[in-house]
C-alpha cells in the first residue's frame, strides 16, 4: 500500500463506490429532474393535497378557504371548509370525462347539476390550482432555481418564477411570484406557493395560495367522486 499507484488506484475505486452507493440509495447528491417531474405526475394512479387560498378585494375584504382535493384519472373531488377541521360548506364533483360538474352546498341544503363549461374545463385543467400544469407552467416560463429546504421533514429543491401568464389568471396578474418545492428523493411536488395582484375597474385583488399536504400515487375508489346528495337537499335549477 505504500506505492503512489496503489493508493491512487484504491481511493479511485472507493469514490466509485461512493457514488454508486449514493445512486442505488437515491441520495442527494442526485438533484431533481426537473423534466421528469411532470412524467411521474401524469403517471400515477391518483393523488390529494390541500389548499389554502386568501382573495382580497377592495369591497369584500379578505375571503379565506381551505379545500381538500383528490384526483383521479378524469374523477375531480373538492371539500371546502372556512377552517380546515371546520364543517364542509360545499362539495364539488368534475367529470372531465362526462364533462359534467355537480355542486353540493352544504350550508344552503341544495345542490346544482349542470354541464361544464369550457371556462370551468380550463381553469381545472390549467392553472396553478392543478399539479398537473404546474411543471408545464413553470419549464416553460422564465424560472429561478431557489437551491435546497427541507419542508414537512423532506428535502427538496425549489423553483421560483415571476411570469404573470403564471395560473393562467383571468384577469392576467399585474404581479405575481410562484415557488414550487419538488422533493429530491421521490420527485414528486411537496410544496406550492404562489400570490399575485389583479388589477381591476374596482380596484387590486389580491390572492394568495398555498398547496400542501401532497399523497402521491394513491388508489381512490371511484365511489369517491360519485355525488353523495342527502335526500333533503333541494335541486337548484340552471340559470345558464
Amino acid at each position: 500500500m505504500r506505492s503512489p499507484i496503489t493508493r491512487l488506484a484504491v481511493a479511485a475505486a472507493i469514490s466509485v463506490a461512493v457514488l454508486i452507493g449514493l445512486s442505488q440509495l437515491g441520495g442527494s447528491s442526485a438533484g431533481v429532474a426537473w423534466g421528469e417531474v411532470a412524467q411521474k405526475i401524469e403517471a400515477n394512479r391518483g393523488f390529494t393535497f390541500h389548499q389554502w387560498v386568501r382573495v382580497s378585494r377592495p369591497e369584500h375584504g379578505d375571503q379565506i378557504t381551505h379545500i381538500a382535493a383528490y384526483s383521479a384519472g378524469s374523477r375531480l373531488r373538492q371539500d371546502w371548509r372556512i377552517q380546515p377541521e371546520g364543517p364542509l360548506f360545499k362539495t364539488d364533483y368534475y367529470d372531465f370525462e362526462a364533462r359534467t360538474q355537480v355542486s353540493v352546498r352544504h350550508n344552503e341544503r341544495t345542490y346544482l347539476h349542470v354541464p361544464m363549461e369550457e371556462r370551468t374545463l380550463q381553469s381545472q385543467q390549467s392553472g396553478w390550482l392543478n399539479p398537473r400544469d404546474w411543471i408545464r407552467q413553470f419549464l416553460s416560463s422564465t424560472y429561478t432555481k431557489l437551491g435546497r429546504r427541507t419542508i414537512e421533514g423532506v428535502l427538496c429543491e425549489g423553483i421560483e418564477t415571476t411570469d404573470p401568464a403564471f395560473g393562467d389568471a383571468n384577469p392576467p396578474s399585474a404581479r405575481s411570484v410562484a415557488r414550487l418545492w419538488v422533493s429530491v428523493e421521490t420527485q414528486y411536488p411537496v410544496h406550492l406557493e404562489a400570490s399575485s395582484t389583479h388589477t381591476t375597474a374596482r380596484g387590486d385583488i389580491q390572492v394568495e395560495g398555498v398547496c400542501d399536504q401532497f399523497r402521491w400515487d394513491v388508489e381512490l375508489s371511484p365511489d369517491f367522486f360519485e355525488p353523495n346528495i342527502p335526500s333533503d337537499y333541494r335541486q337548484l335549477q340552471s340559470s345558464r
